[in-house]
């Protein structure tokens, strides 16, 4: 559907991870021993979870890399709820902490390594320093895993998303991202050059696997990074990681989630095969029939049912949604339809919204 022809149907497929996964009540037998056994992120529950559902089954795989670094030293303490990481590297120290939310079922940054440009040389020693090569073990689970969705599945890699996304994600955050862009962009430029050959080498790695997508987690959004950063810093780098892939077989899906229509243009000029979770307001800025008709026809969309993220307490009204969406949808191919689960579903609602889109599927 993604990579060629002409599909007549939309495909369903689902997700399931340990923030998005369906309630407790009832669960499956399947899903929930293989999210005890494996864990939620492993991709065998989203297997199991594709498979009660009777869905195209996507599956989540760890890329198999073996990562040593050979030039930085890493200490780390807790206090409290915050873990506190220090890096020595040969230009000083970075550090970081990372706060777990008190309910403990998530942690984010209060403090990130790059806070100034004295930083940047050291960061850079950071993925220089990295020796990277395929792991064996990690390898041949992958082998089992494409075995184990066979030919009518799809088996899906997260990757790392360019090097200003994952700034702006992991290491300065959007503010002092933003404040590098314009106080030392020569700086920032050259840092980027040294990403760009780390994250390049993974790439060339995991694509002598059988993984089918490569998924760059990117958060692309325009509330963070501006169009014209995008195309400056990011645009280049991400036809390259799409040539790379696409030369093994492979497709190079951009997990853009957030505000996206003023970055479809360029999404457009790009080789990306998809934009995954494209999200309609009001968390995003753009319907689906106008992202596609920015879009254009040869990049695929993958959606979230976004009526699946409130209790199902209106069945008729959740009608009216998934028609609307499948109406702006369908009508554009190369659509693909992600049942995320959530915690305030069971899995008796979650197969009624799959009935539902199922009566959908079909593009006239």
């Amino acid at each position: 559907m993604l990579r060629e022809g002409t599909p007549t149907w939309v495909p369903l497929i689902g997700h399931v991870d340990s923030y998005n996964r369906p309630s407790d009540a009832a669960l499956p037998r399947s899903i929930a021993e293989a999210a005890a056994e494996h864990g939620w992120w492993s991709g065998h529950a989203g297997i199991a979870y594709a498979r009660e559902l009777d869905i195209t089954v996507a599956a989540w795989t760890p890329p198999p890399l073996d990562i040593e670094q050979t030039r930085c030293e890493t200490e780390t303490r807790e206090e409290g709820r915050d873990t506190i990481v220090t890096v020595h590297t040969p230009a000083g120290d970075l550090r970081e902490v990372i706060r777990r939310a008190e309910s403990g079922a998530a942690s984010y940054r209060v403090e990130h390594l790059l806070k100034t440009p004295e930083d940047i040389p050291r960061l850079s020693h950071l993925f220089d320093g990295e020796r990277i090569g395929l792991h064996h073990d990690k390898s041949a689970l992958v082998t089992r895993r494409a075995q184990e969705v066979g030919e009518e599945g799809i088996l899906i890699s997260p990757m790392p998303g360019t090097p200003l996304g994952m700034l702006i994600r992991f290491y300065a955050g959007p503010e002092t991202t933003a404040y590098l862009h314009v106080d030392a962009p020569g700086a920032l430029v050259d840092l980027f050059r040294v990403m760009e050959r780390n994250y390049l080498r993974r790439f060339s790695l995991v694509s002598r696997t059988p993984i089918d997508a490569f998924l760059g987690m990117d958060d692309t959004s325009t509330n963070t990074e501006s169009p014209a950063m995008f195309r400056e810093y990011c645009l280049a780098y991400t036809n390259r990681v799409a040539d790379l892939v696409h030369s093994a077989g492979s497709m190079y899906w951009h997990h853009s989630c957030g505000l996206i229509r003023d970055l479809l243009p360029i999404y457009r000029e790009s080789r990306i095969d998809a934009v995954h979770a494209f999200t309609e307001p009001p968390c995003g800025d753009v319907r689906l029939d106008e992202g596609r008709r920015i879009l254009g026809e040869k990049i695929g969309i993958i959606a979230g049912l976004r009526e699946m993220e409130r209790p199902l307490t209106d069945r008729e009204r959740a009608r009216t949604v998934i028609r609307s969406l499948f109406e702006r949808a369908a009508a554009g191919r190369r659509f693909c339809l992600c049942l995320t689960a959530f915690q305030h579903l069971t899995m008796d609602e979650i197969l009624w919204f799959r009935e539902e889109c199922r009566t959908y599927q079909g593009i006239r």
